[in-house]
């Protein structure tokens, strides 16, 4: 909720500047530096080098089941994905996200939201992942406020808020919601440490 008035803020405070406005494009694309990955790679992620159709495909389903707002679809979902992990390990994830329902947190919401935002691509051996929102494939030293352009503090606080801002600041890696789908067109993961 605080990241549409975060959003709506922004754009009223600055026009329509693109440094504000955040990406609406899953195809676009931000590095991450090598060191993020222990025994993986990083290559320059030039345009020329889209999302691999099979994850296209994914992401498209992924959040046509998101917007149906139905934890049991996002977890048969999830079910249906070989290794899929959640905060809950290896278990179903359908419990996890009922509390966090019951709890007021809308997890297919909070899935579109991160969703806008550009991914991030890692290689990993001979796995490429495409993480979301690209923030969440830094580090908590990459993620330090000197660091960071102006478009990247508006979409790090949009996305974690005050909290989360303190608890990068103090060292901790990205605190909010976060999902990757592997170049082979698998949901590999939805997690949150918020």
């Amino acid at each position: 909720m605080h990241t549409r008035l975060l959003s709506l803020v922004c754009l009223i405070s600055f026009g329509l500047l693109a440094a504000c406005e955040p990406a609406n494009r899953p195809e676009a694309v931000v590095s991450v530096p090598a060191a993020e990955a222990p025994g993986g790679t990083s290559p320059e992620a030039p345009a020329d080098k889209p999302m691999s159709a099979k994850a296209q495909a994914t992401l498209t389903e992924l959040l046509a089941v998101a917007d149906r707002r139905s934890i049991r679809r996002l977890a048969a979902f999830a079910r249906s994905q070989e290794g899929f992990r959640s905060n809950v390990g290896t278990q179903d994830p359908y419990e996890h996200w009922y509390l966090l329902k019951r709890a007021g947190t809308d997890v297919g919401r909070e899935l579109q939201e991160v969703a806008t935002y550009p991914y991030a691509r890692r290689d990993l051996g001979d796995v490429t992942f495409y993480i979301w929102p690209y923030l969440a494939a830094r580090t908590s030293e990459e993620l330090q406020d000197d660091r960071l352009s102006f478009k990247e503090r508006a979409d790090l606080r949009a996305l974690v808020g005050e909290e989360g801002l303190r608890r990068i600041s103090e060292g901790e890696p990205y605190p909010g919601f976060r999902f990757a789908i592997r170049d082979d067109g698998i949901w590999a993961y939805f997690v949150n440490n918020g």
